[in-house]
């Protein structure tokens, strides 16, 4: 793939961040590499060398661009807060070093996400960051599928089925990673038609209309016998929530009125069913997935977590100091809770649950102004948020630097920082948007 015209070549750094979040580590491909014996708590040099070099590479290029880290810091104070909050919730861990690389992991994304941030264009460079990872990632999950099951497919530990994996480490992975790129290409496919830019491109768009149909194959299961019903399920709250929004296009402050009292009357809905019929909506959703009102034994797993783990905490066990390591297996027999709420709550407790419960709400705050003055990115940024919101009540997204929705999600905010600090006045394609843009007096350079 070649290089687009007016985005830099330092924008490929950013796509392998992704192209790594959105598929398994480096050393699951080489099991050889993984020390131990495959001991977790070890970590592994391959993956700790290649996500350095993606820390560290573009580090480089902002401080060759002069980036102001004062306004990027002011742009996203309660995020930055979380992250310190993290960090010093390693010294209380039982694995300190292992709370800490896996903080490093995540605090590393933010690199990357700052050079999206500095490019001429970000909302057009992080458009093709997100159809580069699809291009890659899509038609090799297939390859590995069809003629490399022994990389693309795992057999159920009990049950024996045939579970597509692709280029991801569990089927759930998979059914992300489809999900975010399906809704991309259904929101950018429909934007063209509306739009019709000047600059339309054919052979892209059947390009698109291609790896769409390839998603779909692998979102129902790639000819095998499982498939991810949280993936199909967030994808769908995430294309009527867009068709719902496009409405208010003429009227975009009425996004988030809309919005909380959908809210109200699903949370009033759910009690009601609960209490005067007797029947779960959220059951028979599973059920009209295909999966049990337990959620595939998550409600189980939910209520062992907190045999082990403390049912009222302030500060957490620490982060990266609970899901994933043995004791947590040995004793519940699995590396994540299935709730990104839960996960949160049990290694950063209730004050981690306040600090990225302001960030989601400011986030949403900035994609709600977005959307007055870029309505279709701003409203792509609401439904993405809002799918996550929906994803982590049965998988877990939030700082996870092996989520695609949670690096799309980050890439997003820093972006928005750089916007919101932008005059409506300046022009896209200008050469240096200066401390308007949140830069340096030396502003932006390439």
């Amino acid at each position: 793939m070649r290089r687009a015209e007016g985005l830099s070549s330092g924008l490929w750094i950013p796509t392998l961040w992704m192209l790594y979040s959105g598929s398994r580590p480096v050393a699951l491909w080489f099991p050889a590499a993984m020390p131990g014996g495959g001991d977790i708590t070890a970590g592994s040099p391959l993956d700790q060398c290649v996500l350095g070099m993606l820390i560290l590479l573009p580090l480089i290029i902002l401080v060759k661009r002069q980036i102001s880290w004062s306004n990027v810091l002011k742009g996203n104070t309660w995020l930055f807060v979380l992250f310190l909050y993290m960090g010093i919730s390693a010294l209380w861990s039982d694995y300190t070093m292992v709370s800490f690389k896996r903080w490093v992991r995540v605090v590393g994304a933010v690199f990357p996400a700052v050079l999206v941030m500095s490019e001429i264009e970000p909302w057009r460079s992080l458009e093709t960051i997100i159809r580069r990872t699809a291009y890659v990632l899509i038609p090799f999950s297939i390859v590995l599928i069809k003629y490399f099951p022994a990389l693309g497919i795992e057999y159920g530990r009990w049950s024996g089925s045939r579970q597509p994996l692709g280029v991801c480490m569990q089927k759930n992975g998979l059914g992300l990673l489809c999900t975010v790129v399906a809704f991309f290409l259904i929101w950018d496919l429909l934007r063209k038609r509306r739009s019709k830019p000047l600059t339309y491109n054919k052979s892209q768009t059947r390009a698109d209309i291609l790896i769409l149909m390839m998603t779909f194959y692998l979102l129902i299961g790639a000819d095998t016998d499982v498939y991810s019903a949280t993936a199909i399920g967030v994808l769908v709250i995430g294309i009527c929530a867009m068709f719902a929004l496009s409405k208010l296009r003429a009227s975009p402050e009425y996004i988030t009125p809309f919005v909380v009292v959908v809210a109200i009357v699903g949370v009033i809905a759910l009690i009601s069913a609960e209490t005067i019929l007797g029947e779960s909506l959220m059951g028979s959703w599973a059920n009209f997935l295909g999966r049990e009102e337990t959620l595939t034994g998550r409600v189980d797993i939910w209520a062992e977590a907190f045999k082990i783990a403390p049912r009222w905490s302030v500060l957490g066990t620490g982060f990266g100091a609970f899901w994933g390591l043995p004791y947590t297996i040995s004793a519940i027999g699995q590396t994540t809770g299935h709730n990104g709420y839960l996960e949160v709550y049990i290694e950063l407790g209730f004050v981690g649950m306040f600090l990225i419960s302001v960030f989601l709400l400011k986030l949403w705050g900035s994609l709600s102004i977005e959307v007055k003055h870029n309505f279709d990115w701003g409203l792509l940024g609401i439904c993405l948020l809002l799918m996550s919101i929906a994803y982590n009540y049965a998988e877990s997204n939030f700082l996870n630097v092996n989520s695609l929705l949670w690096i799309v999600l980050l890439y997003m905010t820093f972006v928005l920082s750089r916007a919101a600090k932008a005059k409506p006045t300046i022009r896209a394609d200008s050469l240096r948007c200066g401390e308007e843009c949140g830069g340096d007096k030396k502003g932006w350079k390439r």
